[in-house]
Parts: C-alpha cells; sequence; structure tokens
C-alpha cells in the first residue's frame, strides 16, 4: 500500500504524482491535475472518495475502469498510467479518508462538450474528423469485445494537439455477443430500445449515442430531447418524416443563429442512425464508408488553424 501525504494548500500526493489543482467533481470521485516528482509530466488523477457505505461498489467500479484501461491503446481513448486500490489522504479538515486513485493521461483542452458550448456547432471538416475519431476508436473497443455504455460529449476530451480522447469508462464492460437489460449511462443518449425496457446490443447503443454527438457537432443542438414514444421529434423518425424532421431542425437552426443547411450525405447518415430498429442501423464498416465520411481527415496542425479561424469568424 502507498501513502498520500498533504503538501501546499492540503493538496495530496499519491505516490509519485503531486496534486496541482482540482479539475472537478462528481457524486463518487473527484478529478485533480497533477505532476511526477520532479515536474516532468502532467497527468489528471481521478480519486474515489471509499466511504464505509460506498467501498464495495466504488471499489469494483474503480477497480473494473482501470482494467478496462489496462488493455487499451489507441489515439483517441484516454491513456491510464497509474492505479492504487486504496490509499489515506488528507483534506482540508486534516482528517484521514480511504481513497481509491486512476491516474491517467491529462487531455488538457477539456470537454468537447465545453468547446462545443462555446462554439455551438462546428465546421463541417471538423465535424467529419472528430466523428471518424469516435467511430475508429469505438471500432477499436467493439474488435476487443469492449462496449463503454455512457457515449456523450461530456465523457470525450481533448488532448494539447484538440484531437479527440474517449474517457470515462466506469459503465465500461465486456460484451461478446450479450444482450443487455438493464439501463446504464446518461438517459438523454439512450438508444429506443433502452427507453422501451427491451433487451439490447450495448455496440449498438454506443454507435446511437455517438450519431447524436455528431448531430450536435453539425447542427448545433440536440436531435430530440430523447428517443423514446414520448418524444415528438423523435417520433418524426419513427413514422418516417424525412422531410419534416429536417425542415424542424432547420428552422431552429435558423432561429438559434446556426447553420442552416446541411449536406443530404449527412443527413442521410443521422437518418440510418438513428432507425428505431436497431437491426437497420448501419455498422462500423458501413459508417467509415459512408458518403459523408469520405472528406479529408484533419491532422492537429489544420484542426488547430481551424478552430482558430472559425473562432475569429464567429466572434
Amino acid at each position: 500500500m502507498n501513502n498520500s501525504r498533504t503538501v501546499e494548500k492540503n493538496l495530496p500526493v499519491f505516490g509519485k504524482w503531486n496534486a496541482i489543482k482540482e479539475l472537478g467533481d462528481g457524486a463518487t470521485s473527484r478529478v485533480y491535475l497533477a505532476s511526477n516528482e520532479n515536474h516532468s509530466e502532467k497527468v489528471a488523477i481521478k480519486v474515489f472518495y471509499l466511504s464505509d457505505l460506498s467501498r464495495r461498489w466504488l471499489s469494483v467500479a474503480m477497480d473494473n475502469e482501470a482494467r478496462v484501461l489496462r488493455g487499451i491503446k489507441h489515439p483517441n481513448i484516454i491513456e491510464i498510467k497509474d492505479h492504487y486500490t486504496l490509499l489515506k489522504s488528507s483534506g482540508s479538515d486534516r482528517r484521514s479518508s480511504d481513497v481509491g486513485v486512476i491516474v491517467l493521461e491529462y487531455a488538457q483542452r477539456g470537454e468537447l462538450f465545453d468547446l462545443l458550448q462555446k462554439l455551438t456547432y462546428f465546421p463541417l471538416e471538423l465535424a467529419q474528423t472528430y466523428f471518424k475519431q469516435i467511430i475508429g476508436a469505438l471500432q477499436y473497443l467493439h474488435k476487443r469485445e469492449i462496449v463503454h455504455r455512457d457515449i456523450k460529449a461530456e465523457n470525450i476530451l481533448l488532448d494539447k494537439d484538440f484531437n479527440l480522447k474517449i474517457a470515462d469508462f466506469g459503465y465500461a464492460s465486456r460484451d461478446e455477443g450479450n444482450i443487455f437489460t438493464t439501463p446504464i449511462g446518461t438517459s438523454i443518449y439512450f438508444a429506443p430500445e433502452i427507453h422501451e425496457g427491451k433487451p439490447y446490443s450495448a455496440k449498438q447503443a454506443d454507435l446511437f449515442a455517438a450519431a447524436m454527438i455528431l448531430f450536435l457537432m453539425v447542427v448545433g443542438h440536440m436531435p430530440f430531447c430523447q428517443a423514446d414514444k414520448k418524444d415528438q421529434i423523435y417520433n418524426m423518425r419513427r413514422q418516417g418524416e424525412f422531410e419534416e424532421f429536417w425542415n424542424f431542425h432547420t428552422k431552429l437552426s435558423i432561429q438559434y443563429g446556426n447553420r442552416s443547411e446541411f449536406p443530404e450525405s449527412f443527413k442521410n447518415l443521422i437518418w440510418e442512425m438513428f432507425d428505431p430498429n436497431s437491426d437497420q442501423r448501419p455498422s462500423i464498416i458501413s459508417i467509415l464508408n459512408h458518403e459523408f465520411l469520405k472528406g479529408k481527415e484533419l491532422d492537429s496542425a489544420e484542426i488547430a488553424l481551424l478552430l482558430k479561424t472559425f473562432m475569429c469568424d464567429k466572434y
């Protein structure tokens, strides 16, 4: 067992990693920016607070996330650096608490969601590039029978070169042809079969959520509140009302001051990926070969230049 010790401003040390500042927190964990002892590398440290009531299930969730990440090496998936099952940590109140820690690659540009909040929508070339990165990462995971189960804009980060990194594997699991029944993840990104309480493919659910992110990147707002029978907008898709669906979103985009025209190839891909029948949705190979994704994939320098130009044009 490693012990953590308190440093300046009561920020803890975890093994060789010194916390620098807090990046954010949630219901079960807190994330710090940290550096190693000689300050040559910066990382993100995800800290799980293991109270007596939560110790068992939080430990299982943390160990599951670490185990999944240890077997992964992909340019668009966050990299694990280290993992501590149990440490003693002292907070500002000087009380000692038990924590578990996952040390991760630091994605210094933050969340894709925050960049979307700032820009509202992306240039088409950037949306195409980012979607290829997301689908490529999912293809890598699914080939290894791993499903993420919480794909959303908040769980996709950007590194210093503005490349995407899928993160937060707390809900990830093995999928060896399994049919899942328990709803897991974020409900607004759920595929319709999950809302209906049907057994579902988690791989298909990952792709449905990815389609929602693509829509958000291109159009600038969510496609519907959620893909259930109570949602009037998703019901346009259920009933095959292609023109009505896209006319609605065109008018909404104009109202918001966003892009008002969308390529037919984009509309067709989204329409296919939002099919209420999961068996009719395109495979990963079909998605990657779709007309909408046949454009050039931007490199890091081109992404940075495009974002700079786009920001100047907008503001």
